[in-house]
């Protein structure tokens, strides 16, 4: 009797010690298997496939349209470096590639090299800081927004996109293992933007149209398409220089007075594109000699008259240079006789 009670008592113990490993083994699953709560955080900004979100300068806003609202110096940071706020013309003047905008504050009317736009949404200011509706910009910068739910993602047209969609119900995994943390549930027939192939062959990292990066395996995936390639910066100029038939700019154009605000630059530029399409040349030398100005006013004026000639594959070309430094005219592209 009593070595059957012992036996009956080990049997007790056996049982309980594979229920607790059954209970571990249980949450260890619904630990890595479940998604992580709070995935996607409150106003959160995707560009180009990075999170931007911690390096913003400024709280981001979404109205009841979901559209996003960024501060002029976020939108300085993260698509145009050489952004300029001109209080004598009270005008935000940005450029990119081939078009220069120049947002009027007093009227809401956005110029895009020579047409105007009437804004449909205005301009927000809180703490003396003003804040501009992105799909406002959307097509001077030529991005296409992607927002829900204080969610946007944000992706230039002049970069590669590919997309991919899911051929199952399956988890988005932090790490390259199917017992990682789980980020998100991807339903089958979503679409996925591939980011790249992961270091373990067979995964991929992928962001999903929920702001989540993280990675699947590629064999979960189908029609991988490539919507677009990447333009890189050498397609900017298409035609070579030619100095023989070049239209010349000189210290009779290049002054002080000429360049002084955002007004007097447009109608000095103006009439330069249009001398080009005119008498059908493709160079514009600025010829530096003797010329006298503020290197800032020079910089100035050559980052708005580069997009317009872009525009029409024109190439700038700089000759006795004595006041440009060699950093801004390399990293312009800008050409030097």
């Amino acid at each position: 009797m009593k070595k059957k009670r012992k036996l009956n008592k080990k049997k007790f113990i056996k049982r309980i010690i594979q229920l607790i490993i059954i209970v571990v083994l249980i949450i260890i699953l619904v630990k890595f298997l479940t998604p992580k709560e709070n995935t996607v955080e409150q106003n959160k900004l995707i560009v180009n496939n990075v999170d931007v979100t911690q390096s913003l300068a400024s709280a981001i806003y979404f109205d009841g349209d979901n559209d996003i609202y960024l501060s002029v110096d976020d939108i300085k940071n993260i698509f145009d470096e050489n952004l300029y706020c001109e209080e004598s013309t009270n005008k935000i003047i940005t450029t990119c590639r081939t078009k220069v905008g120049a947002l009027d504050l007093s009227s809401n009317i956005l110029e895009i090299n020579t047409a105007s736009i009437v804004l449909s949404k205005g301009i927000l200011e809180y703490d003396s800081m003003k804040y501009i509706p992105l799909s406002e910009l959307s097509s001077l910068y030529n991005i296409e927004i992607s927002a829900k739910e204080n969610m946007a993602i944000v992706n230039s047209l002049y970069n590669e996109l590919i997309t991919a969609k899911v051929t199952k119900n399956i988890s988005l995994k932090e790490d390259t293992s199917s017992f990682s943390n789980t980020i998100e549930k991807i339903q089958k027939d979503d679409t996925i933007i591939f980011i790249e192939n992961a270091e373990k062959k067979g995964w991929i990292k992928v962001l999903t149209y929920n702001g989540n990066f993280g990675y699947i395996k590629e064999n979960n995936i189908t029609e991988k398409t490539q919507v677009r390639a990447n333009m890189d910066n050498t397609e900017l100029t298409t035609k070579t220089a030619d100095l023989e038939n070049a239209i010349e700019i000189n210290k009779k154009d290049v002054t002080a007075e000429k360049l002084s605000d955002f007004n007097k630059r447009k109608s000095l530029i103006n009439n330069l594109v249009d001398k080009i399409i005119s008498k059908e040349k493709f160079t514009i030398n600025m010829n530096l000699k003797d010329v006298n100005i503020e290197n800032e006013k020079l910089e100035r004026f050559i980052i708005e008259l580069l997009p317009r000639i872009r525009e029409i594959g024109g190439v700038l070309v700089v000759t006795n240079n004595n006041i440009l430094e060699q950093s801004f005219l390399t990293n312009n592209n800008i050409q030097i006789n």
